[in-house]
């Protein structure tokens, strides 16, 4: 049996995105999981979630670091450091923050059609505490993998300013 459904898979502002439902064996325990792939040439092509930002992005740090904690998970946030430099996972407000940070052959075996085979995927999940199918449906799934894109997008201007 296969331990995950492609819940919905579509382009978004140029962006391949995806939504899982992965699950065990007797399907007692069953959470979505969002991706978003990254193309080459943007600023966060390439980096894992737990690496630093390139200072390019200072004005997104400076943002985050006045404004609320967002959506973003508690674990990562105390894990950044306060400092000048701030992890990718807390750079992006999404539900739980950014938990995947791969190369497309990484998401094998979850059969996803990409149209640029260079892409990196990052993901989050809804797998938290007080997380449930009822509360993190597909389309907020679907609304935070496109939260995401335009996040993606805003690092990618500043980047290229």
């Amino acid at each position: 049996m296969r331990n995950y459904v492609v819940e919905k898979s579509w382009q978004y502002k140029d962006y391949p995105c995806v939504v899982l439902m992965l699950r065990n064996d007797d399907l007692s325990l069953r959470h979505r999981c969002g991706y978003v792939a990254v193309p080459t040439g943007h600023i966060i092509h390439g980096l894992n979630y737990s690496d630093f930002i390139p200072n390019v992005l200072s004005s997104m740090i400076e943002k985050v670091k006045l404004g609320k904690t967002g959506k973003r998970g508690i674990i990562p946030i105390f894990l950044s450091p306060c400092c000048e430099k701030m992890r990718v996972d807390v750079l992006f407000d999404v539900h739980g923050s950014i938990t995947f940070s791969q190369a497309h052959d990484s998401l094998d075996p979850y059969p996803i059609q990409l149209e640029r085979a260079d892409s990196w995927w990052l993901g989050f999940d809804a797998a938290h505490s007080g997380d449930s199918l009822e509360k993190q449906t597909l389309e907020y799934m679907v609304q935070e993998c496109e939260n995401l894109v335009e996040q993606l997008i805003e690092a990618d201007k500043l980047a290229k300013e």
